[in-house]
């Protein structure tokens, strides 16, 4: 063998083994990675596959089963076609306390989303929250005419956003609404020449 080629096989049977190194580092690192988000969640999880806002219908392309330590798949269909009540990061879990409630989701599956400037009297004492189910009754300003045209309510509506008023800046609030299209029409008219205050039902306690 010409001794100036032997520097050069060592070189390359280095270089081979370098590679063959690093290629047995990632692939022992990959079980590590996936060993780290099992034990994350440990039960086996649905997360969201990207950032969900709140009010999303879930559909199977909006999650993803994440299986843990245990193996277990959880139920997807637990989740589809039910609105989200608040938004999901990407990567999150996603459970059934986040879906809306069933009397949210009856209004919006067929609901326009509404946004009407308010004022500090419509945020019922600053308690009004999104995903609260309330009602909106317009009452008439002109009193000759009041006499004649009785308060209007439309409900159930679902709030979706809730901006209170700025006082340094004298800004008014505002509030959004999901209004069932059926209320549409006679929302859009309660808001001429009319007070607009949000009801809330009271659940009373049997005793």
């Amino acid at each position: 063998m010409n001794s100036s080629r032997v520097p050069i096989i060592v070189l390359a049977v280095l270089i081979i083994s370098a590679g063959v190194m690093v290629g047995l580092l990632v692939t022992a690192a990959e079980p590590t990675r996936e060993n780290e988000q099992k034990a994350q969640f440990p039960h086996g999880v649905i997360v969201a596959k990207r950032d969900l806002p709140a009010y999303t219908l879930l559909t199977s392309n909006d999650v993803e089963v994440r299986q843990g330590l245990n193996r277990e798949t959880p139920d997807v269909n637990k989740l589809t076609n039910h609105y989200l009540a608040t938004s999901i990061k990407q990567g999150a879990e996603v459970k059934e306390q986040n879906l809306a409630s069933a009397s949210a989701t009856e209004v919006l599956k067929d609901a326009t989303a509404i946004s009407i400037s308010a004022p500090s009297t419509n945020f019922l004492g600053g308690q009004l929250r999104a995903g609260e189910i309330v009602g909106l009754t317009a009452v008439t300003k002109n009193v000759a005419s009041a006499e004649k045209t009785p308060a209007t309510t439309c409900e159930p509506l679902l709030v979706l956003n809730v901006v209170p008023p700025n006082k340094d800046t004298s800004t008014p609030g505002s509030i959004t609404f999901a209004v069932p299209n059926t209320q549409r029409a006679n929302f859009l008219a309660a808001l001429a020449n009319t007070d607009l205050l949000v009801t809330r039902t009271i659940a009373v306690q049997k005793q």
